[in-house]
């Protein structure tokens, strides 16, 4: 299936998930405000169609990335990421815009304030540049722990695993790896 055909059937989801957001402030107790480092390995699918790339793995700090998670009961959050990425070299140019929504449950807090959590989420890659423009699907899944510095403030640690599908010019590839963030909360 081509890209903008699986752009055409994630935009409903994207504009549910934007009304969620949108609904959600009002209900929230709390908001979560952070970012991340991570290390991560990139397998690229085997393909005919593209051009061989090679898997390669990725330290970045701080991500490229940006998120705030809304909490709609102290258990469940809904938790948009939004990054930015951009490159020139030699007159060419590249920019990458990615948006993943992800839903939450956190477990009951245990000794010291930590808590465990899972995530799911969603999302779309767009790239764009001279040479090429393409729009990517994503899927993510997490397990993580957060914990409690100082007032307002906590670190987050998490394993993840992440499925990018294949695109009119891009080739499916599934990531593996680990962050660390940290997170200012506000709220009640």
């Amino acid at each position: 299936m081509s890209g903008s055909a699986w752009f055409g059937r994630w935009i409903p989801f994207c504009w549910g998930g934007l009304t969620l957001l949108g609904t959600a402030g009002p209900l929230t107790a709390q908001t979560e405000v952070g970012f991340d480092m991570a290390l991560q390995v990139t397998d690229f699918a085997s393909s005919d169609d593209f051009v061989d790339l090679e898997n390669r793995t990725t330290l970045s700090f701080p991500a490229p990335h940006i998120r705030v998670a809304m909490f709609v009961t102290p258990q469940v959050a809904i938790e948009p990421r939004v990054g930015f990425t951009y490159s020139a070299s030699g007159g060419a140019s590249v920019s990458t815009t990615q948006v993943v929504v992800s839903g939450y449950y956190h477990f009951p807090r245990i000794d010291g304030g930590r808590a465990a959590f899972v995530r799911v989420g969603a999302g779309a890659s767009i790239l764009g540049g001279s040479a090429v423009s393409d729009t990517q699907m994503l899927t993510e899944a997490g397990v993580g722990i957060k914990l409690p510095s100082r007032d307002r403030l906590l670190f987050r640690l998490e394993g993840f695993l992440g499925r990018a599908f294949e695109s009119d010019r891009s080739r499916a590839s599934t990531r593996l790896g680990a962050s660390v963030g940290v997170s200012w909360l506000s709220g009640p």
